[in-house]
């Protein structure tokens, strides 16, 4: 029951046990202010911390050791179009692109498992069956005695800096106007197929070609042909060979 603390000016917590002793009563009591004031704050903590997960943009997630979803934030709807109950449960891997990536996912777990944080980046799937790249920052979770139980994590959707980052690389290796590799990345794969070769008995050719007469175009039609006859004969190019592997 609440009592005034007269000498500090605010309210207290008495803990009182009343038991019958033949016709009579006997009570004890004892100041349990600290103890309710310290829950009281616990509870805010807590109420703090959900309503930041449950309204956080990024996905929020809590799992087991072994990677079984616990409980993950409702922003999951809106990010993958999921709902949460769709995931709990489940393995988290279950909505990670696999092709490739076991021994990745081995590693991190653990990673996680022996008390380190782990930053990846994976293509996760959405309801609707796309896939869109996301970035997951997965700390170990302790509970309260520190000890390691599980796993808590968060991702968000990186589409456009996956895209942005692809492009600049795209860029760097090739050329602007004819969209062939430059001249830098042709000479830095030679390099790389001559090294191989010898290791596996393969042999391997450059072929080099000329584009005749290609300074009068210039000079009689302008450089803007010129780049388009460019263009052209790159597109040639590439239909008349395959795909590399």
């Amino acid at each position: 029951m609440p009592f005034r603390r007269e000498a500090l000016g605010r309210q207290g917590w008495l803990d009182l046990r009343v038991v019958r002793v033949g016709e009579a009563l006997s009570c004890t009591w004892r100041d349990v202010s600290d103890r309710v004031e310290a829950a009281r704050r616990l509870a805010a903590s807590e109420l703090q911390y959900r309503l930041l997960a449950e309204n956080s943009s990024d996905v929020v997630m809590q799992l087991t050791g072994d990677g079984t979803i616990v409980w993950v934030s409702p922003s999951l709807t809106a990010t993958l179009g999921w709902k949460p109950e769709e995931w709990v449960g489940r393995l988290g891997t279950e909505f990670l692109e696999h092709e490739g990536n076991a021994s990745h996912y081995r590693d991190n777990l653990e990673a996680l498992r022996a008390g380190r944080t782990v930053v990846a980046r994976d293509r996760v799937r959405a309801r609707d069956g796309r896939w869109h790249w996301a970035e997951t920052h997965a700390s170990p979770f302790r509970n309260s005695s520190g000890e390691i139980d599980g796993i808590v994590s968060s991702f968000r959707t990186i589409d456009a800096e996956v895209k942005a980052e692809q492009e600049l690389a795209r860029l760097a290796r090739t050329d602007e106007l004819t969209g062939l590799l430059s001249r830098r990345e042709v000479l830095a794969r030679i390099d790389s197929f001559t090294s191989h070769s010898p290791r596996n008995g393969q042999r391997t050719a450059a072929l080099f070609c000329d584009l005749d007469a290609f300074k009068p175009v210039n000079d009689r039609y302008g450089h803007a042909t010129g780049d388009e006859l460019l263009r052209v004969l790159a597109k040639r190019i590439r239909d008349c060979l395959r795909r590399a592997s």
